[in-house]
């Protein structure tokens, strides 16, 4: 008899994020075909949240800048440090209905807690790029200007002592404003060993667009993500 799985994504944004889940639902049961008893579900961090609370975790002076999406589409920033406990609150929902929680960003969430496995995409992809790369140039993309000097500190963080072989550069564009603002600043890091996509925002259309520049491979967040959620199914 199957086992019954049940896998929730948390968004730091409203759910449902389908524009982001469904990409990733679809890798997963790629890699288990025949699998029926697989349920994914989904929980915001600002799911009930009203305008004048959402607009309270906007970004001010040096915090750490996050970007996201409501409902509506809108995009909005969020600061990562005083969404932490509106995460932590999505993240025990989704722990009390799943088996496997996975979240939906690659921000730094090192302080979340749960009693089920946790996906977090910022060690899963970052460590994914530092290890496929022996020396050589990462270029990073993220989505606004104000996360590339954030960004930039987190990966060499992560690299460790990786970062004496492996050089970093992060520009900016965003997942939310169609294909060209990539694809331009791909075409600055076609010098590179490796591009990442750093945000779970870029779909596979944006990694296909930058792939067809002609330059080094592309890495993305969401998949490498996927692939890991369907390692643990």
């Amino acid at each position: 008899m199957e086992t019954k799985r049940d896998v929730a994504f948390v968004t730091i944004g409203q759910s449902p994020r389908r524009d982001m889940v469904d990409e990733m639902v679809q890798i997963v049961r790629s890699l288990h075909p025949g699998r029926t008893a697989l349920r994914f579900r989904q929980s915001g961090a600002l799911d009930n949240l009203d305008r004048k609370e959402i607009d309270w975790l906007r970004p001010v002076d040096h915090e750490e800048v996050l970007v996201t999406r409501l409902q509506s589409g809108e995009t909005v920033k969020v600061s990562e440090n005083r969404l932490e406990p509106y995460m932590q609150k999505a993240v025990d929902r989704a722990a009390s209905i799943a088996d496997l929680v996975v979240l939906l960003c690659t921000g730094s969430f090192a302080n979340l807690h749960t009693s089920v496995p946790l996906v977090s995409p910022d060690r899963v992809f970052l460590s994914y790029c530092f290890s496929v790369l022996a020396e050589g140039t990462i270029g990073v993309i993220v989505p606004d200007e104000s996360q590339i000097e954030q960004r930039l500190l987190l990966w060499q963080e992560t690299g460790g002592p990786s970062t004496e072989k492996i050089r970093l550069k992060v520009r900016a564009a965003s997942p939310y404003e169609g294909i060209e603002p990539i694809a331009l600043a791909a075409k600055e890091l076609s010098d590179c060993s490796l591009i990442a996509l750093d945000c779970m925002g870029y779909t596979f259309a944006a990694k296909q667009s930058v792939s067809q520049i002609g330059g080094p491979p592309v890495a993305l967040a969401r998949s490498v993500t996927a692939m890991a959620v369907a390692e643990l199914l």
